[in-house]
């Protein structure tokens, strides 16, 4: 808890925050996700074992999968442990999209990396992200 900065219980698991978020875990999002970036605005988080199919076929005003899947992975690190392998782009109306495979930590990301995925959520929100590749 020191370490991370935290001062509230950390629990594995919580029904408040699952239940709040399962609403959006199954339905069809690609033309949302599409209409954020036609319009140049920043990118959707998801944690599906299939975004990484979905995101690099992502066609709207731009290609962004096919342009997405020209840019190489490459190790994004927090705290000099690596997170994953990530594919970022700013697309030329200041869209961004990145696609992080996160490795080494099995199903719960936050039980296994817990400050890296903290760190990396923070880059994103910053805009940092995209300069961590």
């Amino acid at each position: 808890k020191h370490e991370l900065g935290v001062i509230k219980r950390w629990a594995s698991s919580n029904d408040e925050v699952y239940n709040a978020y399962d609403k959006y875990t199954a339905y069809e999002t690609t033309h949302f996700v599409v209409s954020l970036l036609d319009k140049g605005l920043k990118d959707y988080i998801t944690n599906s074992g299939g975004a990484e199919a979905w995101v690099l076929n992502l066609k709207g005003a731009d290609k962004y999968g096919e342009k997405l899947r020209g840019v190489p992975s490459t190790p994004v690190k927090f705290g000099g442990v690596e997170l994953g392998k990530m594919r970022a782009l700013v697309y030329s109306n200041q869209a961004r999209l990145a696609f992080i495979e996160v490795t080494e930590a099995g199903h719960s990301l936050v039980a296994y990396k817990p400050r890296e995925v903290q760190q990396g959520f923070l880059a994103y929100l910053s805009g940092d992200l995209w300069k961590s590749g």
